[in-house]
């Protein structure tokens, strides 16, 4: 899958969990490093990390091995980071949120496998989990086109199942359970209490 490209969105402020969660440790790991790991057993070779400009100077030197991509903010939000990636690596991309850090690779691969023209996603209980999904070229062409005409908002994550031609997989209760995003310190502290870190 080397013509599809990792992006881990890590630019959130994160102030529900009180500290930045892409270096939030798992065992020897940080949550970058976990999510760069599982992209990486995906079979994607092309790592790019999604910041905000206040964290390039610890996120340079603590994940050097990534290249970095700053938000540029527009629009707001995780289409934003996606979109500021998008610009400078004009191609298919995987995108994985850093506060997913229950996806395996498995997962990964399923939606890089999908045929969708304009990517794929899975979907829980008729809402898109956009946050781990597989974004085409065109996809992120169509989203450019659409943002600038007007006709989708910054938060509008949501709206591109109207807009765009994407293979949907609806989550079983397991996979719904690896998609679980973790935003605060209590969601934490359940996920390693029952095992899953």
């Amino acid at each position: 899958m080397s013509e599809i490209s990792g992006v881990i969105l890590s630019g959130g402020q994160s102030s529900r969990m009180g500290q930045d969660k892409g270096l939030i440790q798992t065992g020897e790991e940080t949550w970058t490093d976990l999510a760069g790991r599982n992209l990486k057993a995906a079979g994607i070779d092309l790592l790019l990390l999604s910041i905000r400009a206040e964290q390039s100077a610890i996120y340079r030197d603590r994940f050097a091995a990534i290249e970095y991509v700053i938000d540029e903010g527009e629009p707001p939000g995780p289409l934003g980071g996606i979109l500021s990636v998008f610009r400078r690596y004009p191609g298919d991309l995987f995108v994985l949120a850093v506060d997913m850090p229950l996806v395996d690779a498995g997962l990964i691969q399923m939606l890089c496998r999908s045929p969708g023209p304009h990517g794929a996603m899975f979907i829980i209980e008729d809402r898109l989990e956009p946050l781990c999904a597989l974004y085409r070229r065109a996809g992120l062409e169509r989203i450019e086109a659409l943002l600038a005409a007007g006709k989708l908002s910054g938060h509008g994550l949501q709206q591109l199942r109207k807009h765009l031609d994407l293979e949907l997989t609806a989550a079983d209760n397991e996979t719904r359970a690896k998609l679980r995003s973790l935003n605060t310190p209590e969601e934490l502290a359940d996920a390693a209490s029952g095992g899953s870190l």
